[in-house]
């Protein structure tokens, strides 16, 4: 019994040890804690408003892609394309998104909710005041999603936009 009792002690000490190195060994595969997306807008111009106007987000670069590396690559079948990279902050570990639009996109159809359509739909931004950003949303005329501001308990509240494209922006901040 004894033995048994040993054996289950030591199983309990060295699983979180074991659970915490497979961890690290995943986290040990990036180069950036950063992830990027990409937003392939309807309205460039829309677009970028919306997320330094509204949003508050900062342009920190722009590139092409010229027909050939397009292509290549698989990012297009030869159509070139401009990209705007745009954070958060200032900090080159803000997370990233980046804005692209091509010439004569089919017709825009947004999702009345997150269940609508596949894929991204939404993304969460935390945020230190919620007074900025609801100031912002009444001025430009944003719709608001749902029943919101709502309060989500522990004096922080939720707002539910969405982008020209559709895609569900959750602001979290405190109430």
């Amino acid at each position: 019994m004894k033995t048994l009792s040993t054996f289950l002690l030591l199983f309990l000490l060295i699983l979180p040890c074991a659970i915490q190195a497979q961890e690290n060994a995943f986290s040990g595969e990036y180069s950036s804690p950063v992830i990027t997306f990409a937003i392939v807008a309807y309205d460039f111009n829309e677009t970028l408003d919306f997320y330094t106007q509204i949003l508050g987000m900062q342009k920190v670069d722009e590139f092409s892609i010229d027909e050939a590396f397009g292509k290549r690559s698989g990012l297009s079948n030869g159509v070139p394309f401009d990209v705007t990279v745009l954070r958060l902050t200032d900090d080159p570990n803000s997370s990233q998104i980046k804005i692209t639009s091509f010439e004569n996109p089919d017709e825009l159809t947004k999702s009345e909710f997150i269940q609508d359509n596949v894929g991204v739909q939404y993304l969460t931004i935390l945020v230190k005041s919620m007074k900025p950003f609801i100031d912002r949303i009444d001025e430009y005329g944003i719709e608001y999603r749902g029943e919101t501001p709502t309060p989500l308990g522990n004096g922080r509240q939720f707002v539910l936009i969405q982008d020209p494209n559709g895609l569900f922006i959750e602001l979290i901040g405190p109430e």
